[in-house]
């Protein structure tokens, strides 16, 4: 079956093209080809055809109209795209330049975030986020807030003890 895939069904007689050179130049020996082409040439047409070719050029430059380059049209049609690039840009430079930073930030906004339940962080995710320097800084600062120093602070600074009694 493979080998049936590559035969293409045609055959040539031995030594044909060893020969088809002499036996094609007799062939055309033999019969007559027709000494003119058919076509005929005016007498002298290549001595005016230079004259007529500028006379030909000369008058359909004169009558030729001269489209511009620049339409007002068009220039309508490119001005409206690049006020619209312009416009576009404009609005997204200037919505990238207001980021929030941690100081432009209300606090008050800060502390009903995390009372509103949006902020579940346990603390082991923030001791992660804390240095080794700050963590030292915090298990320090745990002796100024004992309970003692925090009620003097509150009975010091609060005019109406009545808060601290309820």
């Amino acid at each position: 079956m493979k080998d049936e895939k590559n035969i293409h069904g045609f055959k040539v007689p031995d030594s044909y093209f060893e020969s088809f050179e002499e036996r094609l130049l007799k062939r055309l020996a033999s019969k007559k080809l027709p000494n003119e082409t058919g076509f005929k040439v005016p007498d002298d047409y290549f001595i005016n055809l230079e004259d007529k070719v500028m006379a030909r050029y000369k008058a359909s430059e004169e009558t030729q109209k001269v489209i511009p380059l620049f339409r007002r049209k068009n220039l309508a049609y490119i001005s409206a795209v690049a006020a619209s690039i312009i416009i576009i840009l404009s609005v997204v430079l200037t919505n990238s330049d207001a980021t929030a930073t941690f100081s432009s930030i209300d606090p008050n906004s800060i502390e009903m975030y995390i009372i509103d339940g949006n902020l579940e962080l346990d603390s082991d995710e923030v001791m992660a986020l804390l240095s080794n320097e700050s963590i030292n800084e915090l298990e320090n600062a745990e002796a100024y807030f004992s309970e003692e120093n925090i009620e003097n602070y509150l009975l010091d600074s609060l005019d109406d003890t009545n808060i601290l009694i309820e």
